[in-house]
């Protein structure tokens, strides 16, 4: 969301107000007769970012749907005091109530201390249109609006309300305190009640209280320290939600926190740790100083991390050895393109570029060829089939191979045991393709870089699927190269997920699937999430809020579990479990312990575990609880445990094969009824042959071509009489299509 030069015209309703926390808004509105407009007027608090605009989660907002014509229902928070006429027609005049959620955007109204705020009022919001691949949802509607609004009044919270967290961040290991210190300066005399109500990860109360503050005078403040730990937690991600009111219950604000309890840092894997994690150091709203962020990513269990950008820029490995922390991947540089007037000096420059880059971070050891560089059409040899290519595409083939040589020499010369990513522009089929068919050496590309965006899609699918093209793909045409993460690897767009709930894991289940794929390079999650508007991308998401407020998310618990758990662990199989979508990743520590993940994609089903009654296990959950195993058999569901016992102490597991999706329901799913028990072949018909609904053209996934079905009456354990559907396999068709 972007404004203009022309912001706060006299005919603009964009204004700059004074500082202040704003609960609600009052508005004198009434409603033109326009048939073409709508009747929606929305009143927004925000501070607008210079060339940025901001966050939706930066902006309190209220839209409100007017009647179209007297007498229509009113809303509960407009009512009717008076008339206006306008053009010889007598039209209601409204006084509209919008409450902000103002403890959402303490950043905006306190924290960050700014010299204005802004306060708009459009009409409805931009749902017109699609707004998945780039959300376009808080900007004003295409349709315009009848309502003209006449006067406003903002009502300012009675007492000023400033939480600040014992540690910036608020994540604390056990030897520090867990504290939040609430300060409140009175506006307005009074007794204000403080409530505060701490939750665990899936939302059960753990602890809650209230605090009176009284002033006999404006100005006064009342400031005081709650204990986060006051009652006993296990290690994990919490909830804290601040409720602000008067003496008769009238709500003023909810301000949402959290924190993060972290075990002590056990880790002792060094710059070999594949964990890495992005850093704009500063761009998008994100924080600049780099002792923050390398103590963040110090006890995010993070090893690898990007330093081409602010403060990071000028620092070497010596420099962030306390943070035990490297370089991610070197960039993609083309000698053709650094400085220099002749092809001499540009190959003189780019040698020095490399040595500079591998003497400051002697433990980087990886570097990319091509990055964001576009891709060729979808490698048709994958199905079966052969790619069509012009003349010019057959040019571009050769000028790609160049290019990448150009670059890849630089490196042999100059760096010969940096590993060369070659792709990382998105799923890199297409161009890797281009360099495979044009015979590109062998020796030049060391892994196939993998970039794609992770959206909404679960990890089993986008991340497991890629990885086997790519190897089906250097299969086809000889090569041996495994795939390998480029450093944007798999971002999980919060927006993109209805349930939250449901996605703070993905990026972990992403992660252990790069470990079963021995991934060198393993991100696991952006550092915090951005001020500005490119939150409205597919590359949004973070482990922590943004800043100023930076509270922790249950994703960086996950991934600080993850870290922590699978510290110098390999990966050795894929432990078998009876289900194909019940997943058991074996690691080893030395040669005395081992380390299993289980999860499944979807929904909750029992496992057993195949151990002796006296084997020692230790559960930890995706965000950190831990306890010691008894039982056999375990929960296991979307967000990953982990069992460590001793080496051969669990000899398998078996997946029940019934399954539970609680975080699926819907009202009224308790009371569905069975449409009908398909039990009976003869009620029902296979229809053979291609439907056009389900085929899609070639390089959409899943690719999917008619097969060949049989339909059976049998007596399941479980399900009783039932019908199985069985697919026939067709052995003569490409692999990416088969069953």
């Amino acid at each position: 969301l972007q404004r203009s030069a022309f912001d706060g015209m006299p005919d603009a309703l964009l204004f700059q107000v004074p500082p202040a926390i704003y609960t609600r808004a009052y508005a004198l509105c009434a409603v033109a007769t326009n048939p073409a407009r709508d009747t929606q007027v929305t009143a927004r608090l925000t501070k607008y970012v210079a060339n940025g605009g901001r966050t939706p989660m930066a902006i309190a907002d209220t839209t409100v749907t007017l009647p179209r014509q007297a007498g229509d229902p009113l809303p509960p928070n407009v009512r009717q005091i008076g008339e206006i006429e306008q053009d010889g027609v007598k039209l209601p005049l409204y006084l509209v109530e919008f409450f902000f959620e103002a403890g959402r955007i303490l950043d905006i109204l306190v924290l960050e201390k700014n010299p204005w705020i802004n306060f708009e009022v459009l009409g409805g919001k931009y749902l017109e249109k699609d707004n998945f691949y780039l959300c376009r949802a808080d900007k004003p509607s295409e349709t315009p609006s009848n309502v003209q609004v006449f006067a406003v009044t903002l009502e300012k919270s009675p007492v000023h309300f400033v939480p600040t967290p014992g540690r910036y961040t608020s994540v604390y290991y056990p030897d520090e305190r867990a504290v939040m210190n609430l300060a409140l300066t009175a506006e307005v005399p009074g007794t204000y009640p403080l409530s505060w109500e701490i939750v665990d990860i899936d939302g059960r109360s753990i602890d809650k209280g209230t605090r009176q503050a009284k002033f006999s005078k404006a100005g006064e403040t009342v400031a005081f320290d709650i204990d986060l730990r006051a009652k006993p937690l296990d290690f994990g991600w919490y909830g804290v939600t601040f409720t602000l009111a008067d003496a008769a219950g009238r709500v003023f604000l909810e301000h949402p926190a959290a924190f993060s309890l972290l075990p002590p840092d056990t880790r002792q894997a060094g710059y070999e740790s594949p964990y890495y994690a992005w850093n704009f150091a500063g761009a998008h709203g994100t924080p600049r100083d780099p002792e923050l962020i390398g103590d963040l990513l110090r006890r995010e269990g993070v090893r690898r991390t990007m330093f081409t950008s602010g403060a990071f820029a000028r620092m070497n490995e010596q420099d962030a050895a306390k943070w035990k922390l490297t370089f991610g991947q070197f960039p993609y540089m083309r000698p053709s393109r650094v400085k220099g007037s002749t092809p001499e000096e540009k190959a003189a420059e780019t040698g020095r570029l490399i040595r500079d880059y591998v003497e400051r971070f002697p433990n980087c050891g990886m570097a990319i060829i091509f990055h964001e560089s576009g891709g060729g059409p979808m490698p048709l040899e994958l199905i079966g089939g052969t790619t069509e290519l012009t003349e010019e595409d057959v040019e571009r083939q050769k000028q790609r191979v160049a290019t990448a040589l150009e670059t890849a020499r630089a490196w042999r010369e100059h760096a010969p045991d940096v590993r060369l990513v070659v792709g990382n522009s998105g799923a890199s089929l297409g161009l890797l393709a281009q360099l495979f068919r044009e015979n590109y050496p062998a020796d030049m590309i060391d892994a196939m870089g993998e970039e794609s965006v992770g959206m909404s899609m679960p990890p089993e699918i986008s991340v497991a699927q890629q990885n086997w093209m790519l190897k089906k793909l250097a299969d086809h045409y000889g090569y041996k190269c495994p795939p390998e993460a480029c450093y944007e690897w798999k971002c999980y767009a919060d927006r993109l997920r209805p349930d939250p709930r449901r996605g703070n894991t993905l990026k972990v289940r992403a992660a252990l699937i790069a470990h079963a794929w021995n991934f060198r390079l393993i991100p696991i999650g952006g550092f915090c999430e951005y001020n500005n508007s490119y939150w409205n991308t597919v590359w949004s998401g973070g482990l922590f809020e943004r800043a100023p407020i930076f509270y922790p998310r249950p994703a960086f618990n996950a991934a600080a579990t993850l870290t922590q758990v699978l510290d110098c662990g390999r990966c050795t199989r894929l432990v078998p479990t009876g289900s194909k979508t019940v997943y058991a990743l074996e690691f080893l520590r030395g040669n005395d312990e081992a380390i299993y993940a289980l999860w499944t994609p979807r929904g909750e089903t029992m496992v057993t575990i195949d151990a002796p009654a006296g084997a020692k296990i230790r559960l930890t959950t995706a965000f950190g609880a831990q306890s010691d195993l008894t039982a056999r058999d375990i929960e296991v569901g979307e967000d990953p445990l982990y069992l460590t016992t001793g080496a051969g102490a669990v000899r398998g597991f078996t997946a029940a094969m019934q399954r539970k999706f609680r975080h699926e329901s819907y009202p009224g799913s308790d009371k569905a009824a069975v449409a009908a028990p398909m039990d009976r072949a003869a009620d029902w018909t296979l229809v053979p042959g291609e439907d056009q609904r389900m085929c899609n053209i070639p390089g959409d996934l899943p690719y999917r071509r008619p097969g060949s079905f049989t339909l059976t009456e049998v007596q399941d354990a479980e399900k009783g009489a039932c019908l199985e559907l069985a697919l026939v396999p067709q052995t003569n068709m490409a692999e990416l299509v088969r069953d």
